[in-house]
């Protein structure tokens, strides 16, 4: 039995989704760009599968964050993050302009516990599709410096372990019941007496008990696209399961 409340235990961590490490976005510059590069990392890394917050520094640490990289001192920068920043990096852009429609994009990677990855690139004549493009590279860069791998999240998960483990815990309880009514069955008028039927039967209870209780949980964290249905009209009836499994 032990072995199996083990296994159990196993199938409810792996079913548990993985929580997604978390991005602060700070953009400091024009206004005219600095909303379309906040728009563009923060959509780069929501597509990587990266939690995005944009209140990851109180505005005394963004002051001395910015006040850091202005004279790019990453050591002053990365102790800051890591003591200050409610997420698990920053990412941080500075646009500098040089003409109207001309900047140069000076972005850093801050990562607690690594070193700072830093690159700068030139956006000329900027519009959006070519501002894609540079945030793009700038982020290919820094991802690749930080080591930094896609976590896009997957599928959902199916609904069909939950099932199987609430019908195999149902049936589990089922038998264990009459193993321990066997069990009960004694005296001189009794032709066949079971002598192990009791504690086989309290095994498979509680391992019941257990998958009936897993099976739930899982259930219950799972997507809701899947579940029973039924139909019961005056001469016909039917019950099933409809849905994504």
């Amino acid at each position: 039995m032990r072995s199996i409340l083990v296994v159990l235990a196993f199938l409810v961590v792996a079913a548990a989704p993985a929580h997604a490490r978390t991005v602060g976005v700070v953009v400091v510059g024009p206004a005219t760009f600095r909303t379309s590069v906040t728009t563009e990392l923060e959509a780069w890394a929501t597509g990587r599968g990266h939690a995005v917050t944009t209140e990851s520094l109180d505005p005394k640490a963004l002051n001395l964050l910015i006040d850091c990289l202005a004279i790019e001192d990453h050591a002053c920068a990365r102790k800051l993050v890591e003591s200050r920043s409610k997420a698990d990096s920053v990412l941080f852009a500075r646009i500098e302009l040089i003409g109207t429609q001309e900047v140069t994009i000076h972005a850093y990677w801050i990562v607690k516990n690594q070193q700072v990855a830093a690159t700068s690139r030139m956006c000329e004549s900027c519009t959006d599709t070519t501002l894609r493009s540079t945030t793009t590279g700038i982020m290919t860069i820094l991802s690749t410096a930080v080591g930094d791998r896609d976590q896009a999240p997957s599928a959902p998960p199916s609904r069909v372990l939950p099932v199987v483990l609430i019908v195999g815990g149902v049936s589990a309880l089922a038998v264990g019941g009459v193993e321990l009514y066997l069990g009960t069955k004694d005296g001189p008028d009794v032709k066949t007496i079971y002598p192990n039927a009791t504690p086989i039967g309290a095994a498979l209870v509680g391992v019941g008990i257990v998958m009936v209780g897993t099976g739930i949980y899982l259930w219950t964290r799972g997507p809701k696209q899947s579940g029973p249905v039924a139909n019961v009209t005056t001469d016909s009836g039917y019950f099933g399961w409809a849905g994504q499994f």
